[in-house]
């Protein structure tokens, strides 16, 4: 990525280029630090700007303007002037650095970064054009720089890996079929795939927040905590009590709800509420309370 602002895209009006000037040469800045002139032009300028992705602003002032710019437009002049006063004081102006533009391999060799197996549903995720790769893929194959294969189920189509790291890659795949262990993941991890990459299982559905947590075994979805912890649902009967025990010392070590003090239990099934005690929550009142310094 480049280190300075790159030149905008398109034609600037004049004083869409003296804001974009003084952005670049001073960096963030209020809006009456900028290049003054009609005070409407210059909020018009900024907005300009926003919309074509060469500035952005400390606040969400500006989305919410841009939001509601057609309503705005039809208000008395009083309030139009007040919102746009608003949106001046909402916080610094800053210029943006686009991306450096990049050719296709540098692209692929990006998405491999990222992903170390390239696939459609992954070159998704990269903004990577899938017909234009998988032809580059192809070439790459037969020069031996890439292997092809299918190793996950769930994608796609064909699958790549770099030659280079197949080797480590098809281990780790080993080292996770082997690995007794339930690991917690918030559902918004960029390394929780289900939902994601990969569609939910049938009656493993989840919603992809913050608030939902998602235990993997031998790279399967087998228990969920949703609603920040006031929901646990395990999906293997049989891995109920390690389930819960690995839930627990994810919580305890700030590995999922790292901004909780204190789990509040209240759904769950009658298999899971005879775990409860002996794992470690305490009942209070209608809640099963787990707390992390305990």
């Amino acid at each position: 990525m480049s280190s300075q602002p790159a030149e905008p895209f398109g034609d600037l009006s004049e004083t869409e280029r003296g804001i974009w000037d003084a952005l670049r040469a001073r960096g963030a800045c209020f809006a009456h630090s900028l290049p003054q002139g009609d005070p409407a032009a210059q909020t018009q300028a900024l907005l300009s700007l926003a919309k074509q992705g060469l500035v952005t602003a400390d606040s969400f002032a500006p989305v919410r303007y841009l939001v509601r710019e057609k309503g705005i437009d039809a208000l008395p002049a009083k309030r139009r002037t007040s919102a746009r006063v608003n949106l001046k004081l909402a916080g610094r102006w800053e210029a943006l650095c686009p991306p450096a533009q990049t050719g296709l391999p540098l692209q692929i060799d990006a998405a491999f970064d990222r992903y170390t197996l390239l696939c459609r549903e992954t070159a998704r995720e990269a903004g990577l054009p899938w017909a234009q790769a998988l032809i580059l893929l192809r070439t790459m194959e037969w020069q031996g720089a890439v292997r092809r294969g299918y190793f996950l189920r769930g994608f796609s189509g064909a699958q790549f890996v770099r030659s280079p790291e197949l080797a480590a890659f098809t281990a780790a795949l080993h080292a996770v079929r082997g690995d007794a262990e339930i690991h917690w993941l918030s559902a918004a991890d960029p390394a929780q795939i289900a939902g994601r990459l990969l569609p939910h299982g049938e009656g493993r559905e989840f919603t992809c927040v913050a608030a939902t947590a998602v235990g993997y075994h031998h790279g399967e979805v087998a228990a969920l905590a949703e609603r920040s912890g006031a929901s646990f649902r395990c999906l293997e009967p049989s891995l109920l009590r390690p389930a819960l025990e690995s839930y627990i010392r994810a919580f305890k070590t700030g590995r999922i709800y790292p901004g909780k003090r204190k789990l509040q239990l209240a759904e769950f099934s009658p298999e899971t509420a005879e775990w409860l005690p002996i794992v470690g929550f305490r009942r209070e009142m209608q809640y099963w309370l787990l707390d992390r310094t305990r």
